[in-house]
C-alpha cells in the first residue's frame, strides 16, 4: 500500500485497479469487508478515492488522491461540491473558478476555495 500511496502524493493522484489495491492489503477475496479496509487505510494516510465506494469487480479502476492539495484534488472537490448541491459552489461559480485556476500559469497564484476540508469524502 505504501506504493500506491506515495505515488498518489508524489504524483498528484494515481489510477489503480482494485486488485492492485487488494493485492496491497494482502487480502485473499475481495469483498465489502475488504472495501472497507482498503477505504480505511487509504483514509488513515491522508487519501481520498474515487468511486467514493472502493469498487468490488477487481478489474475496476480508482482513482487515489491526497485529500490536501494538489490540482487533481481542486479539481474533484469543485465537481463534487456542484454535483452533491453545495450552497456556496454553484455550477457556475465552479466553472469560473475551474477556467481561471486551469488558465493560470501557476495554481498557487488562484486561491483555492476548498480551505475547509470537512465533508469531502
Amino acid at each position: 500500500m505504501e506504493e500506491i500511496i506515495a505515488k498518489a502524493k508524489r504524483e498528484g493522484a494515481a489510477l489503480v485497479s482494485v486488485q492492485e489495491l487488494r493485492k496491497a492489503i494482502t487480502a485473499g477475496r475481495m469483498g465489502p469487508t475488504v472495501a472497507k479496509n482498503i477505504s480505511g487505510q487509504l483514509k488513515e494516510e491522508g487519501i481520498v478515492h474515487l468511486p467514493l465506494e472502493i469498487p468490488l469487480a477487481q478489474d475496476e479502476k480508482v482513482l487515489v488522491y491526497p485529500l490536501n492539495g494538489g490540482e487533481v484534488n481542486v479539481l474533484i472537490r469543485s465537481v463534487l461540491a456542484v454535483l452533491q448541491g453545495d450552497p456556496v459552489m454553484t455550477a457556475d461559480q465552479a466553472l469560473m473558478w475551474l477556467e481561471t485556476y486551469l488558465v493560470s500559469e501557476k495554481s498557487d497564484h488562484v486561491p483555492n476555495p476548498f480551505t475547509n476540508t470537512e465533508g469531502i469524502a
